[in-house]
């Protein structure tokens, strides 16, 4: 097909039971232009590879799945080759475990990256929904469409932005450079990096989902061992991209490396608390 005006940015790795849901939410989407969908599997166990497979039949040249790497790739790994599989004028986001919900998604970021040239990124409000239905909630960070700025995206670890809602300009996404793929999290370097090359826009409708606790996701659970790499890992990529950068944002950085060092060191002293930890309990003599 000729180069579509968006490519969907999808990684899957053992999303059997939710992957069908992704891509039907994509191939629903009214435009007035092409779109393609661009499939990272990342060697799942499971029939993961064999659904999208089938759904690449059925949409013959909407839906391009790319090849076995031989290899587990990971999930950084993956991200990057399917970055640099994206052609379109504009790269949207969606993990074969979220999905869309408002079929003129891909159109309502389509025309307002089109109407403002200097704006590099804009995403969406999102719904959280749980298992248990009872604990969904809509994260709407502003009560209306508004600008947001770099040190907001860094001070919050770009944690308010969900993936299915990422719209960004391709050409950014097919130069990346080599600390946003070097973080322990896609979506955090991502979001600095084009907040660093454009304005970034916050819009309020609720236009996709954010599965939570999926099999093998991101939101299922938290120990102290996993905070520890995260920070550790963000606190890698935020000194490459300090040096990448030349220091331009070198006050914004350091800041955010020291609130997020304390924040592990407090969590250091709540895990060692819990009963599980003999080393803060009391020795007894003889």
């Amino acid at each position: 097909m000729s180069t579509p005006g968006v490519s969907i940015h999808m990684l899957a790795y053992n999303h059997e039971p939710y992957i069908a849901e992704a891509i039907e939410s994509i191939m629903m989407q009214r435009t007035s232009f092409p779109f393609e969908l661009v499939i990272g599997e990342d060697r799942s166990k499971d029939r993961t590879r064999a659904i999208i497979q089938e759904y690449c039949d059925r949409y013959p040249g909407r839906i391009r799945l790319l090849p076995d790497a031989g290899k587990n790739l990971g999930m950084m790994g993956n991200m990057v080759r399917t970055f640099a599989a994206c052609d379109g004028t504009y790269v949207a986001m969606c993990e074969g475990d979220d999905y869309w919900i408002d079929p003129y998604k891909l159109q309502k970021q389509f025309d307002f990256m089109e109407a403002n040239p200097d704006c590099s990124l804009c995403f969406h409000a999102i719904e959280h929904r749980y298992p248990d239905a009872s604990m969904n909630f809509v994260q709407q960070n502003y009560p209306c469409d508004t600008w947001v700025d770099l040190k907001t995206i860094i001070l919050n670890d770009g944690a308010f932005i969900g993936t299915a809602s990422i719209f960004f300009r391709g050409e950014l996404g097919a130069s990346l450079p080599d600390w946003v793929g070097g973080g322990v999290v896609g979506d955090y370097p991502l979001t600095i990096y084009l907040a660093m090359n454009g304005r970034v826009r916050f819009m309020k409708d609720v236009m996709s989902v954010y599965r939570r606790m999926s099999v093998g996701s991101w939101s299922t659970g938290w120990s102290w061992w996993r905070h520890k790499a995260l920070t550790f890992g963000n606190n890698r990529m935020l000194i490459a991209a300090n040096k990448d950068t030349e220091g331009r944002h070198f006050r914004l950085i350091a800041t955010k490396m020291v609130q997020s060092n304390w924040g592990l060191f407090k969590a250091m002293l709540f895990a060692m608390a819990r009963p599980a930890y003999r080393v803060l309990r009391p020795v007894k003599n003889g």
